[in-house]
């Protein structure tokens, strides 16, 4: 049994979407507990946790090691020393090795038994962690969320929307989206997806369109006190007010330490750079599949 048991928060979003960003500025905070690359990489061995619960109390550290000089937190090299310190991940080992489906994450997780084993390696690692909320990022879990409610029916869910252009021109610049990759709204590869007429640029349109509309729908029935959608342009405009909101959504009170961190990475809006590097042609393609979903999100 577990004395205090944390907030249980889900942050979903399609990939590209700036989740790996939010992520980490979330679990930046002390009180905000996360899977690290140590839990991922031994999951049977839970312990691991008590070392994120000693990095909470060196946030200048954990900013130095999850983020570039510039702010960048995604796919950069770490030398030695910097990849010994635990970081964020999806930690999928952890989904697996309680048993929860990669693919076949749709089904309405009629078994108990990988839910509240999922659930107690959460909670396990919340409490070692001394966190008063608990964060998990894994871009799979858009598409299994009968399997989280199952495990948490209180747990809360955190939305992040970004422009579907600029989630789709990401994905093309992406190695390793390439003709084996597994596109799971179709349960096909890249190349199988190919042989049938499709290009590359409209998988990558439509899997934003279909990432967000099956969160959505899953989302529907919880409580409004429950569901936070969050937009991506909105975070880098005005990134401590929007993580404000988000913490007060995990009831969590951000301090001035934190608020510090944050604000040394210089978060800005960006260019959309679809928009320099897509030919009328391309841009097209990316408006059949998007076109209705962007114009319901108010991006067109």
């Amino acid at each position: 049994m577990f004395k205090q048991q944390p907030n249980m928060i889900f942050l979903l979003g399609a990939g590209r979407s700036g989740s790996t960003l939010l992520y980490k500025l979330l679990s930046l905070h002390a009180k905000v507990g996360y899977i690290s690359s140590y839990n991922n990489s031994f999951p049977a061995f839970l312990p691991t946790g008590y070392t994120n619960r000693w990095l909470s109390q060196h946030l200048a550290l954990k900013r130095s090691v999850w983020f570039e000089r510039s702010g960048n937190a995604h796919g950069f090299q770490r030398g030695l020393f910097k990849r010994l310190i635990p970081w964020p991940v999806e930690g999928e080992n952890i989904y697996a090795r309680a048993g929860i489906p990669l693919f076949e994450a749709e089904s309405q997780a009629k078994d108990d038994k990988p839910a509240q084993k999922f659930r107690e390696s959460m909670l396990r690692l919340a409490q070692q962690q001394g966190a008063d909320s608990m964060l998990s990022k894994r871009v799979a879990n858009n598409r299994r969320i009968p399997w989280l409610q199952k495990a948490f029916p209180e747990a809360k869910f955190i939305h992040l929307i970004r422009d579907g252009r600029d989630v789709a021109h990401s994905f093309t610049q992406v190695n390793w989206w390439h003709d084996n990759a597994r596109v799971w709204w179709a349960n096909k590869t890249m190349r199988e997806l190919k042989a049938d007429g499709w290009d590359a640029l409209s998988v990558t349109a439509k899997t934003w369109v279909e990432a967000v509309t099956t969160v959505d729908a899953a989302l529907g029935q919880r409580k409004d006190e429950q569901v936070l959608h969050v937009r991506y342009e909105d975070l880098l405009k005005t990134p401590l007010l929007v993580l404000e909101n988000i913490l007060q959504f995990m009831e969590v009170e951000p301090n001035s330490d934190y608020i510090e961190q944050v604000q040394s990475i210089g978060l800005k809006p960006v260019k959309s750079k679809w928009k320099s590097a897509w030919q009328p042609q391309a841009y097209e393609k990316v408006l059949q599949q998007q076109q209705t979903l962007l114009k319901q999100l108010d991006y067109l």
